[in-house]
C-alpha cells in the first residue's frame, strides 16, 4: 500500500490536564477516503483492535518493524467519545504525530456501543482525526459489555446491530464500514449471524473462530470461519472475509488462509510472541540475540513514556515486558527486576545497564 497522509486529531477536549493534547494540527493533508479493502491482495493481513495494547505507541513501533497491511485501534466507546467527561476513549482514539509522520498503511477505528445516533456524531470526528475505515465491535466477549447488549451481545439482537451498521454507513460517506464478530454468544449460530452481516453491504467481515462463552480458551474453528466464506460466495457478496484466532507465526497464517480461503488474517495476542510477525524478509523475533530485544523494549518505554507519562499510569507498560524477556537465558531475571520498578526513570535504568 502507498503511504497515506494524515492530519492529526481535532478533538474538541474541555480538559486537558489529564490526557494528550488532541488539538494540535502536523498540518499533513490528508488523502480522499475510499474502500482500501478492495485494494488489498488476498492474504492480506491486520494487527487486531487490543485493550491496552494496539495505542498509538505499539502501533507505531510494530509499523517500524514490520507493519501488517492495516492497523486497528483500540477500543472506542462511541457513546464516551461524545458524551463523557472520561478520558479512555480520546485517548483510545488519540494519534501521535509520530505515528502520523511513519504510518505506512490504513488505521481503522473499532468503535462499540449501542446507540446509533452517538456513532453518528463519533465517526465523523474520528476520520477527522485520521482514520480512514470504522470497525464495529461485535465480538469482545466480556461478560457485563455482552449483558449490556453491546459487542457480541448484539449477535443475539441483528435488529440493533443492523441499526448500528446503518448509522455508521450513512456517518462513514465514502469512508469503508466493517465489523468484527464471533460464531455466537453461548452457542454457534454462524450461518444465521454471519448471512444476515453479509447481506448488510459490509466491506470487511472478520470472523473470530470462537463463540463469546469461550472467552480465549480453546481451539479457534477454522472451519467455521471456511463455512462463512463459502457463505460469502453463494450469496455473491462482495464482502471481504477476514480469520482470527490463534495465529502466532507465519506457517499460520499461509495454513489457515489455505485451508478456510480467507482473504485476509487477523493477529492478535500472535504479536506478542512475535513483533515481527508481519515482516516479508523472514526474519523472526525469536531468532535476535537478547541485546537486539532489550534494544526494542528500551524503545518502547521511552515512547511510552514520551506519549503518555501524566496521562497513563506507568503500570500499563509492565505488561509488554514479558514480550522482550521471553526465551532466554537472563530473560526472566530482568523481567523481574521490571516487575518491581515504579517509575519509567528507574526502568529505563536498568535497561540501560543491562546494555551496558
Amino acid at each position: 500500500m502507498p503511504a497515506r497522509r494524515l492530519v492529526a486529531p481535532r478533538f474538541p477536549v474541555k480538559s486537558l490536564d489529564s490526557q494528550p493534547n488532541l488539538d494540535h494540527d502536523v498540518g499533513m493533508p490528508r488523502s480522499p477516503l475510499v474502500n482500501f479493502w478492495n485494494t488489498l491482495p488476498v492474504g492480506f493481513t491486520v494487527l487486531a483492535p487490543m485493550e491496552d495494547v494496539t495505542d498509538t505507541v505499539f502501533r507505531r513501533l510494530i509499523g517500524l518493524w514490520g507493519a501488517p497491511d492495516v492497523f486497528m485501534s483500540e477500543f472506542i466507546n462511541s457513546t464516551e467519545l461524545v458524551h463523557s467527561k472520561r478520558r479512555f476513549a480520546k485517548q483510545h482514539a488519540y494519534l501521535d504525530s509520530k505515528e502520523l509522520a511513519d504510518l505506512q498503511r490504513p488505521l481503522v477505528a473499532q468503535i462499540w456501543g449501542n446507540e446509533p445516533e452517538d456513532y453518528r456524531q463519533a465517526i465523523p470526528r474520528l476520520l477527522e482525526a485520521g482514520f480512514v475505515g470504522i470497525d464495529i465491535n461485535m465480538g469482545c466477549p466480556a461478560v457485563k459489555v455482552v449483558r449490556r447488549g453491546s459487542c457480541a451481545g448484539l449477535i443475539d439482537h441483528p435488529a440493533q446491530a443492523g441499526e448500528l451498521i446503518q448509522a455508521a454507513q450513512e456517518a462513514c460517506a465514502v469512508a469503508p464500514v466493517s465489523v468484527k464478530t464471533r460464531l455466537g454468544v453461548k452457542e454457534k449460530k454462524t450461518h444465521e449471524w454471519a448471512g444476515f452481516l453479509l447481506s448488510r453491504n459490509l466491506a470487511a467481515l472478520t470472523i473470530h473462530g470462537r463463540i463469546a462463552a469461550q472467552m480465549s480458551e480453546g481451539e479457534a474453528d477454522w472451519d467455521e470461519i471456511a463455512s462463512v466464506v463459502r457463505l460469502r460466495d453463494e450469496l455473491g457478496s462482495t464482502t471481504r472475509i477476514i480469520g482470527n484466532g490463534d495465529l502466532r507465526s507465519r506457517e499460520d497464517l499461509a495454513r489457515r488462509q489455505k485451508q478456510s480461503g480467507v482473504d485476509g488474517l487477523m493477529v492478535g495476542r500472535g504479536i506478542f510472541y512475535d513483533p515481527l510477525l508481519f515482516r516479508t524478509d523472514g526474519r523472526r523475533f525469536e531468532e535476535l540475540p537478547p541485546a537486539e530485544k532489550v534494544k526494542m523494549m528500551t524503545l518502547h518505554l521511552r515512547e511510552q513514556q514520551r506519549v503518555w507519562e501524566g496521562h497513563k499510569g506507568y503500570d500499563l507498560v509492565k505488561s509488554f515486558y514479558k514480550i522482550y524477556t521471553r526465551g532466554w537465558e537472563g530473560g526472566e531475571e530482568l523481567r523481574d527486576r521490571l516487575y518491581q520498578t515504579r517509575s519509567y526513570t528507574e526502568a529505563t535504568e536498568i535497561l540501560e545497564q543491562w546494555l551496558l
